[in-house]
């Protein structure tokens, strides 16, 4: 349970910084991947990143908890996002004008470490 523990409280970092940096600033992250801004794209960065946020707490309180259960949740609910994040990201990769590749290779980067915690979650 320590890796789970340990990488949940790391994703909560990585999501806090990402989320916040989303909801105050989401232009600087929009011109990474588009051209093009709209009201739209920023209302959606900031949305994301307020998901992030609140994905960042739950990742944070399951970190400090001693039940597996928690943690196991926390796991699969990052994991079904990631995953569904990654697929519909595939999808319309040809929509990115730039760096749409960094999308995909982040999400399957951390799905993969949260399937390392179903791993070891389901081994004991």
């Amino acid at each position: 349970m320590e890796f789970t523990k340990n990488y949940l409280f790391l994703i909560s970092l990585i999501t806090l910084f990402l989320g916040g940096f989303l909801v105050l600033a989401p232009n600087q992250v929009i011109n990474l991947f588009f051209n093009d801004q709209t009201v739209a794209t920023e209302f959606f960065a900031r949305i994301t990143g307020s998901t992030l946020v609140g994905y960042s707490t739950l990742n944070y309180l399951a970190s400090k908890s001693n039940m597996a259960k928690l943690a196991g949740i926390a796991v699969y609910g990052n994991l079904s996002t990631l995953a569904a994040a990654a697929v519909i990201t595939i999808t319309y990769i040809s929509r990115f004008d730039s760096f749409g590749w960094l999308i995909i290779s982040q999400h399957l980067f951390f799905a993969s470490g949260f399937v390392i915690c179903l791993y070891k979650l389901s081994s004991k």
